[in-house]
């Protein structure tokens, strides 16, 4: 199906009819002349208190298909134009094994990373981008992440070793398996109470750039992007959002939720700076309908997807120009 074919799709119904994919577009696992994959990561026995993140995919394409418009207000533009984006489904999971899970996850973004399209995930709970930069990386190498989060993920055990895949240990395990360049890379947004081993000095420790969210709004977000750009350079780029670096109060619909973190317009004001790098694979997570109020969450989870979409088409239009 051709771009012009999928924008003309979604417009011959009722927003509220039809199928529920991500902004209605077609659900396919044909890979040919996609740029970019929409794939939902149904996985959340990574958590520990909230559960419920692997009802998230089903709730970000349903409010993306009720209130998302195809057109950029701000870029001007319609991304679609630029870009084919295809609902891939959803991975396989198995609640109960998550190593098992990891494989599987891994297994099923492989052809989309393999294809030249770029997998934009949706969480799940914060455990599944490890699977998905095993996947990513397995291609491009080791990544320079971007992460926004309240929360590190750099532990490197709970319950005395005994727990050493969760979500909270995801990063830590990504840089000992070689997925990313910590020397490249930047954590943003940080906050809230910490456990030992959650510590800023720990992420540094490791190689990565820590801004904490004081520091993130101290610098606003034209110097925070700034920040980001100069850390990554020309690197391929794994970007991975928490939805609880936002506060509580506009994202209540998450499994870690912080008092103080970054309100929507910082938020969109840091991430359509981010135009220009080169993304190799997105994720947005530990969105927890079960939670929600009113969908507040799920509605701006998927905004920022929509945007992570639009800066995708900001790189292929301006490489093409």
């Amino acid at each position: 199906m051709e771009k012009s074919q999928i924008q003309a799709a979604s417009e011959l119904q009722s927003r509220a009819a039809g199928i529920t994919t991500f902004m209605k577009l077609p659900h396919t696992r044909d890979l040919a002349g996609v740029d970019v994959a929409v794939v939902g990561v149904p996985f959340d026995s990574g958590g520990a208190i909230r559960v419920g993140a692997r009802f998230g995919p089903g709730a970000i394409r349903e409010q993306s298909k009720l209130y998302l418009r195809r057109f950029h207000r701000t870029f001007g533009f319609t991304p679609f134009d630029v870009l084919k984006v295809v609902d891939y489904g959803d991975t396989p999971v198995i609640p109960e094994l998550i190593e098992t899970s990891f494989d599987l996850i891994t297994g099923d973004v492989a052809p989309i990373v393999e294809a030249g399209a770029v997998p934009l995930s949706l969480g799940g709970d914060h455990a599944v981008s490890l699977p998905l930069l095993r996947a990513v990386a397995r291609r491009h190498g080791p990544l320079s992440l971007v992460h926004f989060d309240s929360h590190q993920d750099i532990v490197d055990s709970y319950y005395g070793g005994r727990v050493r895949y969760n979500n909270g240990t995801v990063f830590r395990r990504a840089v000992e398996e070689g997925l990313i360049d910590p020397s490249r890379s930047i954590q943003l947004g940080m906050n809230g109470t910490v456990f030992p081993g959650m510590f800023p000095q720990e992420s540094e420790a490791l190689g990565f750039q820590v801004l904490p969210v004081e520091r993130v709004a101290e610098l606003g977000p034209e110097r925070t992007a700034a920040a980001v750009h100069e850390r990554v350079g020309g690197a391929k780029v794994y970007l991975s959002f928490d939805i609880d670096v936002m506060d509580v109060s506009v994202a209540p619909g998450t499994g870690a939720p912080e008092v103080g973190g970054l309100f929507p317009r910082e938020a969109l004001g840091i991430v359509r700076r981010l135009a220009g790098l080169d993304f190799a694979g997105i994720d947005l997570v530990e969105v927890n309908p079960l939670f929600d109020a009113a969908n507040m969450t799920s509605i701006l989870a998927a905004n920022l997807v929509f945007e992570f979409i639009t800066l995708l088409a900001i790189r292929k239009r301006d490489q093409h120009a």
